[in-house]
């Protein structure tokens, strides 16, 4: 239900509007679309994070033995 009523005022309608001229075919298509949407802003925040995980390590990584001698 809350769905319906974010995709109302993303389409710029009221809820009673996007019920009665939306078919449950172009409904779905607006769901599958909205979670390939989620999975690929998640899989981007976890490229972030591993990439700044990444940079904290080389950052805390010791120095080489060679550069100390």
């Amino acid at each position: 239900m809350r769905f319906e009523f974010e995709l109302a005022r993303e389409l710029g309608m009221t809820h009673a509007n996007l019920v009665r001229s939306m078919s449950g075919s172009e409904f779905a298509h607006w769901i599958a679309l909205y979670q390939i949407e989620h999975r690929e802003r998640e899989r981007a925040q976890k490229r972030s994070e591993a990439k700044a995980r990444a940079r904290r390590m080389s950052r805390c990584a010791p120095a080489s033995a060679s550069s100390a001698s």
